[in-house]
Order: C-alpha cells, then structure tokens, then sequence
C-alpha cells in the first residue's frame, strides 16, 4: 500500500525491470488524459503518471477499469499469477481476497483505515495458512497494536472517555484547524520571502523566474509545486472545518 499514486507507478516500474514484473499489478485512482497533461513539464507527477500507465500499464486499446478488474479477478482467483498489487486508497472494503498473506504499508494509515488494512491478511486460505503478515515500512506498529486492542477488546468502554478508556475520542475540528494553521504557516513562510513592494510583479517574478531567462520557469518550479500544494491543503481543511465531526 503505497502513499502516493506517483510512488505507486515508481515501484511498479523498478519492479518491470526485475524478472517479478510480470507477477505485479497496479490498482490506484489514477485515470490517464492526454488533455489534463498538456501544460504539464517533461518531468513533472502528472506526466510520470499519465506515461506510467499509457506506456508500462495498459495494453493498447485497455481502459483503466478494464485493467484493474482483471488485475482484482488474478489477485483473488489467480494468486499464482499476480503474486504483489500495488495499491494507493484502494480494496480497504469490500475486497476480499484470502489468499492475500503478505500486506506491505508504506502510507501513513490511522483508526479504522490501519485496521481494515491489516484485516486485508486475516482471512485463512487452506491449511498451508495460519495468519498473516505485516511488513511496516512507516514505523505503524504501536499504532497496528492500539487499533486490533480496540476493534477485538471484549467489550468497548463507549460510555467513558479519556483515561482508562479503549476508545480514544478525537475532536476532528481541533486536529483539522491545527492542520490548517499549518498549511497557512507554510504559504506565509514562502510568500514571506517576495521582495518589496510586494506587487503581483514580484510575486510572479518569484515563483516564476525572470521572462528573459529560458530555464526560469524549470528552475522555480519547486517553488510552485510547494506553494500549489499548501494552497491545496489549506482549502481542504478549510473545507472541512465547516463540517466537524467528532468520533
């Protein structure tokens, strides 16, 4: 379970060049448009992406949804055929699969999305099965331990709350606004360095470059990438504190 479509298409490539390439498939929500990556630079996410799939993934003519049906049908009926499936925010409900024996977290999961997860090995397949395994590359053990203590305790202490409690009560607003503070932190912190007066002129001279220089646009691209991705972040948070839930 990779972090990021882009990392899922990375692994999925290394693994094309080793003699196990044939054996792995690739399930995310990723959806290839010549249309959304015509602006995009020669080595950025998207166009990884969009030639990951057009050129390593999809036969000629196979639509994504036609690719990763038949991947799940392999993985389930066929295990000796489709030994490894990458997978980004995918199969954590409503997949079942019992002779998945190995699931290998490189994501950062939490409550209830860590437990479905792991629950993905948990079904046994013959007697050559016995349990599953979890390989942990994001250090989530203690947390794998705190989620099966709560989810197969006797009887869950849902009257009570703090200590002395299995179930831990999170007030989403609190964590959502701090997140969000966070994502304004980080635009300030990167806007904070545009020269005076501070103008839309300087603005796109810092993020963009100079017009005279050819490679201005390659070289702050970086810098646009992680004022994109706060931006993003602080919308979806914002967003969200609208609606606080509290579980």
């Amino acid at each position: 379970m990779a972090s990021s479509i882009c990392d899922a298409c990375h692994y999925y490539r290394l693994f094309q060049n080793t003699n196990f390439g044939k054996y792995v498939g690739l399930d995310t929500t990723n959806e290839p448009n010549h249309n959304a990556i015509s602006q995009e630079l020669k080595d950025s996410d998207e166009r990884y992406k969009f030639d990951t799939y057009t050129k390593h993934v999809l036969a000629q003519g196979q639509t994504t949804t036609q690719y990763e049906t038949e991947m799940k049908r392999r993985f389930m009926d066929e295990p000796a055929n489709l030994k490894l499936l990458i997978v980004v925010s995918k199969l954590l409900t409503g997949f079942d699969a019992p002779s998945c024996t190995y699931i290998y977290l490189d994501n950062e999961l939490r409550d209830h999305n860590l437990f479905q997860a792991i629950c993905r090995t948990n079904r046994l397949d013959g007697e050559d099965k016995d349990y599953g395994h979890i390989v942990d590359y994001k250090e989530l053990f203690g947390k794998v331990q705190d989620a099966i203590a709560v989810y197969t305790a006797d009887e869950l202490d849902i009257e009570a709350c703090g200590e002395g409690s299995n179930v831990e009560i999170k007030d989403w607003l609190k964590e959502g606004r701090a997140k969000l503070d966070a994502a304004r932190e980080a635009i300030g912190y990167l806007c904070d360095q545009v020269l005076p007066p501070r103008s839309i002129e300087q603005f796109i001279h810092y993020f963009c470059g100079s017009a005279a220089d050819p490679s201005a646009l390659e070289t702050t691209e970086p810098l646009r990438i992680e004022f994109y991705k706060a931006v993003a972040a602080s919308e979806v948070f914002r967003s969200g504190s609208r609606h606080p839930r509290t579980y």
